[in-house]
């Protein structure tokens, strides 16, 4: 891996990979939700570029001489509760982003696509999470 695209990088598992992906020599760009998030992703040494799930599309440009991706976005968790349920109002947007950046893929120069994601690394919690949310991993997840 020489140049990276990580989706999700301002994220507990997204930070540790950036980290060591810098450690390991590789450019690493990262998609950013927000600002702080950007600034964040740019402080680990990565290119920040902005993209979310919810966006229509996912731009070319962020793919230019990227060779491999790794997709850890995901859509934040809410709690409902006329529901008294954790629910995910952002699943549709899980899939299209997801879809959108694989077709993306599929038209660039990319090689490898490598996909995952966990939000238990905040244990059994209720409500929004992001990346300044407190982490609470109740195992190895």
């Amino acid at each position: 891996m020489k140049s990276v695209l990580v989706t999700g990088g301002s994220g507990f598992i997204g930070r540790h990979l950036i980290s060591a992906l810098k450690l390991d020599g590789a450019t690493v760009r990262a998609t950013a939700r927000t600002t702080s998030a950007g600034h964040a992703l740019a402080g680990l040494g990565a290119e920040v570029v902005q993209w979310s799930m919810e966006d229509k599309g996912f731009p070319a440009g962020h793919l230019a001489g990227i060779d491999t991706c790794f997709h850890l976005a995901a859509p934040r968790r809410t709690f409902d509760p006329q529901r008294q349920s954790n629910h995910r109002p952002g699943d549709p947007a899980l899939v299209n982003g997801s879809q959108s950046l694989a077709a993306a893929i599929v038209q660039s120069d990319v090689t490898r696509l490598i996909v995952t994601s966990s939000v238990a690394v905040h244990g059994n919690c209720w409500g929004e999470v992001d990346e300044a949310s407190p982490v609470s991993p109740e195992g190895a997840y």
